[in-house]
């Protein structure tokens, strides 16, 4: 049996009815066993599934009233695709297009023991399948949620100890997936204060030329464009930022004295023309005018 055959068994019976759910129960079961022998030794098969835009037809069908035994086999058949592909390009595919969110999302009919249980295993076997490249693929952007745990946690209590205990671990590999960027990003963030720090030990150095040029490349190439384009007023946003440029710029820089953040904002044309004039900004105007910033913020 061929997967061209199944793909048109399954699109002629795309609408379900009670004459066809065996047929499409059995084209879904060959479907994943089709797929899997095709990721391990024919990679044409599965760009077929993918051209054809088969995880899209599951959804379909799911959002019909197909019946128990049609979910039962959808959650199935996706459980093992998912469980056994080894192509992380393929796994790339199939997460891109949110049809994956849209499945964790959808309505089954939970009092059905028997979906519950695919359902919650179909999740963790995704959650298995985190890690820093394929995180983002779970994020919904347009309702700011991450499915696959705020769905799972609805039945972090449930009655049925297995679900109980595969919702934990789920839980955890979310967890672990999350911790792997946030990793990534506290080593950015020393790495970033490292270069501070050197920046500083030659701004020390008190070498008057090179001095200015480098104050001149950090304002133009890092602190207008970068740091102060982020600190846009949001009155959705918690302004901590505000506080961590201040702190990171002034406890590494000391010598960038000139760097004065008010109200979220640069007065970078104050220290230019100050400078341009030969005035350069006293040290008291200095403190008085950082007091402020820390008073604004």
């Amino acid at each position: 049996m061929s997967f061209r055959y199944l793909h048109a068994v399954l699109k002629k019976n795309a609408i379900v009815t009670e004459y066809n759910r065996i047929l499409l129960v059995e084209a879904l079961r060959a479907t994943s066993e089709i797929l899997i022998w095709g990721d391990q030794n024919d990679p044409s098969v599965f760009e077929f599934f993918l051209e054809k835009g088969m995880l899209a037809h599951f959804l379909y069908l799911m959002r019909q009233n197909c019946g128990r035994f049609i979910c039962i086999q959808l959650l199935q058949t996706l459980n093992i695709l998912f469980e056994n592909i080894r192509s992380e390009v393929a796994l790339y595919y199939l997460l891109s297009n949110n049809h994956v969110n849209c499945i964790i999302n959808h309505r089954f009919d939970f009092s059905d023991e028997e979906i519950l249980a695919y359902y919650i295993s179909f999740l963790k076997t995704l959650s298995i399948k985190l890690n820093g490249k394929t995180i983002n693929f779970f994020f919904n952007e347009s309702t700011n949620e991450f499915p696959l745990y705020s769905e799972a946690i609805k039945f972090f209590n449930h009655s049925e100890r297995m679900i109980r205990i595969a919702v934990r671990t789920l839980t955890l590999n979310v967890f672990r997936g999350f911790y792997m960027k946030l990793e990534k990003l506290l080593d950015s963030i020393a790495e970033h204060l490292d270069h501070f720090h050197y920046l500083n030990d030659i701004l020390s150095l008190n070498m008057a030329s090179i001095n200015e040029m480098l104050c001149d490349r950090l304002f133009s190439d890092l602190f207008l464009p970068l740091y102060i384009a982020s600190l846009r007023r949001d009155p959705e946003v918690k302004h901590l930022l505000d506080f961590c440029l201040l702190f990171l710029t002034a406890s590494c820089s000391y010598r960038i004295d000139s760097l004065i953040v008010v109200d979220g904002y640069l007065f970078y044309s104050l220290w230019r023309s100050m400078r341009a004039r030969g005035h350069p900004l006293k040290s008291a105007q200095r403190r008085t005018c950082i007091r402020e910033c820390i008073f604004n913020l």
